[in-house]
């Protein structure tokens, strides 16, 4: 007896591990993630599309898993838009971007392009990094964001490459700016630099000891590697973290601690210093900072603020005034502006304090598919499905405890034939337009 209760839990400590939050981006009123079984899940607006649900749910206050597949390895989203790579290197969008020529109901292979190392996305435009070291753009190109080069290329539907360089090692672009690192050590910009505007990269500065870059609202954060975090650009909000409102074109090393992270959002940055703390600044009227407080007479954050989450979260700057936080246990948590439900948590408003988007229960929860069970429970052959609210499933999946998908039946189906599996512990997801369910079984 005692050998069968350690197996369950291990079997559901395992399963929960690869169920958990791997990677999470945003959109301006959506947020797309990964799970560490390679599903892709999302929530809030989708009005145009941009999560690949039916057109007849423009909202998802939780997250939904788009599809089955679980061969995804990276996501990111832009205003009305979302872009997912398979682990294939095929790359893949749904929504609407007519300046990147998506326009599509469901995520669909946009162009052949398969050597992406890494992509970002921003509200109209994406930048890929190839694994050739090459950087490529796509997408408006109204202010130079594509640094191309080009002052009369409005836009460009199909990925071209900037320049001839092939020793790119990262890149993050913004709303109105791009910022990368070589693998020289260099930092490059583009785009408007606060009051300037760059159509190809030009070099910050003359250094070569740069590590990591990240681009924000008319604001930019860098650290070298000696750990010295610089901020330059727009301070709207005191965004550049040193106390002040003044602006500044040129990078600045803020204090003298030592940084091994930084993410700059919209007026917003958050940073995790070399003892693993993490630190806000900036904008908080959204509560996007974390620290708890919101609201029209909170005040602006002008110097870095410690954040209350133990030790391992690392910061992801959302497009919607609001941040993410997520650590190496697949915990995720968000906080900031909560349009159409993009905090995950099944409320609308304001979330000042990082609230959970639980990985394992968040489908278990939803409401418009409780009353949805199984029986008998365990079965040795017939799993029957007894849909008490007449839902309209779409598809049901059946997982292993490793997140091996087993079984796959569409339509509504009132029960399973589980005669073929080995004996043990299984989930099965069902999706519906309404939402979806996990419910779990064993199979004896």
């Amino acid at each position: 007896m005692r050998k069968l209760l350690l197996f369950v839990l291990i079997t559901i400590t395992f399963q929960l591990k690869a169920q958990c939050w791997k990677q999470v981006k945003s959109g301006t009123s959506h947020v797309v993630a990964l799970k560490e079984d390679g599903t892709l899940w999302g929530w809030g607006n989708n009005s145009m599309h941009q999560l690949g649900m039916p057109a007849d749910k423009s909202v998802y206050t939780i997250p939904v898993q788009n599809g089955n597949d679980s061969h995804w390895i990276a996501v990111d989203a832009g205003f009305n838009y979302t872009l997912a790579q398979k682990d294939d290197g095929t790359l893949w969008a749904t929504g609407t971007c007519s300046e990147m020529g998506i326009n599509s109901t469901v995520l669909s292979q946009v162009n052949t392009i398969t050597d992406i190392k890494s992509f970002s996305c921003a509200p109209k435009h994406t930048l890929l990094l190839k694994t050739d070291g090459t950087l490529w753009a796509w997408g408006d190109n109204t202010i130079g964001v594509l640094g191309i080069g080009s002052e009369t290329t409005s836009e460009s539907l199909f990925p071209i490459q900037i320049g001839t360089d092939n020793n790119w090692k990262s890149v993050s672009t913004s709303i109105d700016h791009a910022l990368a690192v070589k693998y020289d050590g260099t930092l490059w910009e583009w785009g408007m630099n606060n009051t300037n505007i760059n159509y190809s990269p030009v070099q910050v500065g003359t250094d070569h000891n740069w590590q990591e870059a990240s681009a924000g609202l008319r604001c930019s954060a860098a650290i070298k590697n000696d750990g010295t975090l610089w901020t330059w650009g727009a301070n709207n909000f005191g965004v550049l973290g040193n106390g002040t409102t003044l602006s500044d074109d040129t990078p600045l090393q803020l204090g003298t601690d030592t940084w091994q992270y930084i993410q700059a959002g919209y007026f917003i940055m958050h940073g995790v210093k070399a003892n693993g703390t993490l630190w806000g600044w900036g904008q908080n009227e959204q509560g996007g900072i974390g620290n708890g407080l919101s609201g029209s007479n909170t005040p602006t954050v002008y110097l870095p603020v410690l954040i209350n989450l133990e030790q391992g979260f690392m910061p992801y700057a959302l497009k919607m005034f609001g941040t993410a936080f997520l650590n190496d246990q697949g915990i995720l948590k968000i906080c900031g502006e909560n349009i159409d439900g993009s905090a995950g948590t099944g409320t609308f408003g304001v979330v000042p304090v990082p609230s959970t988007v639980d990985c394992n229960i968040a489908n278990l929860k939803n409401y418009n598919l409780s009353q949805l069970t199984l029986y008998p429970n365990p079965t040795s052959n017939i799993l029957h499905l007894a849909n008490a609210e007449n839902v309209n499933i779409e598809n049901i999946t059946v997982t292993d405890i490793t997140g091996k998908t087993v079984l796959i039946k569409n339509g509504n189906i009132p029960q399973l034939d589980m005669q073929q599996l080995p004996n043990g512990m299984y989930f099965l997801n069902i999706t519906a337009v309404e939402g979806s369910n996990n419910l779990k079984f064993i199979k004896q």
